[in-house]
């Protein structure tokens, strides 16, 4: 995301300015891999008075709260009875899920809007449960005591000991059994999400224009630490230019991008591909060259407005890897506003580089 602040010295206005920022998202944070917000009906099994619909308000007559009058978001949600109470007496009833694709997720957690009542465990039952084979089944909550919610609250559960590198995941509520006296209304249900580590980046980045790290940059243009692991400083980013990668390096498979932020906006950049590590860097125009030996030219990418700019080729078909090769990555990008070493003198710099081993 970028934008402008605008700094004001409302005294005399002396040092009045305007400068672009940016807020990005690094990798590290935990990724949606399936989301239910049931606008639509899922086509999910339903038994006994388990539906699918609009909340009415009803219920909660006897003991507890009323169910909701409205969907956390949208119009539906699952529920049971949504007319009302559960019943006496009642066994076991369960909403169960389709199967969820899950194998390339680890650390998975479920995340869902609820509006519960039930008593006790001692006498009334509600659970989740997560399996998959959709015969065998694990408990991952249960209520511990009577829970009576008033309004909608949202919850978190671990499932990664079930679900982790499966590709068939099945998730269960389950309400009953019941004893023979006092009803409540039960689950209400909404907005029903997968959630997933990150994945393991492809590789890792190495020879850096930080300050302090190997050599200097050839003018003084040590990156000012505020993106550790970047390239030298480029006329318009003290930073310097970050390379990254995504995706998986598979030579079956390829799903790897190169990505570049803060580079010189608007201006062309060469992702080349060597076979060696030239840590801690030669000098090379504005910045330092981080590999060498047999150079192969990937993609030629502009930057935009922000200074970033992403590969579309197939890396590995471009690079011409094998399984087990470990290859140098580096984006080679021309400077042509204010840069360091001065107009006319280079015109050109450097990310850091980016290594990373192809897998078969």
């Amino acid at each position: 995301h970028h934008g402008t602040i605008s700094f004001e010295n409302v005294s005399t206005h002396e040092g009045d300015t305007t400068r672009a920022v940016e807020l990005r998202v690094e990798e590290g944070l935990p990724q949606l891999i399936h989301r239910f917000a049931l606008d639509t009906d899922p086509g999910w099994t339903c038994q006994s008075s388990w539906q699918f619909g609009k909340p009415k308000g009803g219920g909660g007559d006897v003991w507890g709260g009323p169910d909701p009058s409205r969907a956390y978001t949208g119009t539906n949600v699952f529920g049971f009875n949504l007319n009302g109470d559960y019943w006496n007496d009642m066994p076991m009833f369960s909403l169960t899920s389709g199967a969820l694709d899950c194998s390339g997720s680890s650390g998975t957690t479920l995340r869902f809007w609820r509006w519960l009542n039930v008593e006790s465990p001692s006498y009334d039952k509600a659970s989740v449960q997560v399996s998959t084979d959709a015969s065998s089944w694990t408990t991952v909550w249960q209520n511990p005591t009577s829970v009576y919610d008033s309004e909608w609250v949202q919850v978190e559960y671990d499932v990664s000991g079930v679900a982790d590198g499966q590709s068939t995941v099945f998730l269960r509520w389950t309400m009953g059994p019941t004893d023979s006296v006092l009803e409540c209304t039960g689950w209400n249900i909404d907005d029903v999400e997968l959630w997933s580590d990150p994945p393991e980046p492809p590789g890792r980045g190495f020879c850096f224009g930080d300050p302090g790290y190997g050599i200097p940059c050839p003018c003084s243009n040590d990156n000012d630490g505020s993106l550790p692991g970047s390239g030298c400083a480029n006329g318009v980013f003290a930073s310097g230019a970050h390379l990254m990668a995504t995706g998986v390096a598979s030579v079956t498979g390829d799903t790897l991008v190169l990505r570049t932020t803060h580079a010189e906006p608007n201006n062309s950049g060469l992702y080349f591909q060597g076979a060696t590590d030239l840590t801690p860097g030669i000098v090379w125009g504005d910045g330092l060259r981080c590999t060498g030996g047999a150079i192969v030219r990937l993609q030629v990418r502009f930057a935009d407005a922000t200074g970033s700019s992403s590969t579309t080729t197939p890396i590995g078909a471009a690079g011409g890897v094998s399984a087990g090769d470990m290859r140098y990555y580096q984006l080679w990008y021309r400077t042509t506003d204010d840069p360091p070493c001065g107009s006319g003198v280079n015109d050109f710099n450097s990310s850091n580089g980016y290594v990373l081993t192809w897998q078969p």
